[in-house]
């Protein structure tokens, strides 16, 4: 009963750390560089209907977007409930990298069955600055929805 508790303290202070982390980035706005044709004139984000959906598993954007229909889906999501606030982007991709430091630290401990390296691990995941960019830039959405399905059991 007692690792239970020390179980939920660790995932507590996961989610902790790394809303501390990233908060700064709430307040970011959408970048110059790929988030106006990926996100602010991408009329297809716009709509949730049945043939835009097809569109995003049809249509590769090129550039940085190329071939990502998860990705579209999850800025149409955005869209659709906060239309272009780039604070819910951001919050979107904040809470995705909670979600996937949430896994680490179950995937290391199903390897190791050791709960102080899985919080150290997944605190490292956290917070490394290999991870900035998921965080401070929308467009860094793909490498967090792949690392979610590469990491869920």
């Amino acid at each position: 009963m007692r690792k239970k508790y020390q179980v939920i303290i660790h995932l507590f202070i996961i989610v902790l750390i790394t809303i501390v982390a990233y908060f700064p980035s709430l307040k970011n706005d959408f970048t110059n560089w790929d988030d106006p044709d990926l996100i602010l004139a991408n009329v297809q984000i716009r709509s949730l209907s049945v043939d835009n959906l097809k569109n995003f598993f049809s249509t590769s954007y090129g550039g940085f977007g190329g071939y990502t229909p998860l990705v579209f889906i999850s800025y149409a999501l955005d869209y659709h409930f906060f239309n272009l606030d780039p604070r819910a982007f951001h919050a979107t991709n904040l809470l995705l990298h909670i979600l996937n430091s949430l896994l680490i630290y179950a995937f290391i401990y199903l390897v190791s069955r050791r709960i102080s390296i899985s919080l150290f691990v997944a605190a490292l995941f956290s917070l490394h600055p290999l991870h900035v960019e998921v965080g401070a830039w929308t467009q860094g959405r793909k490498d967090l929805l792949f690392s979610l399905f590469y990491i869920a059991p």
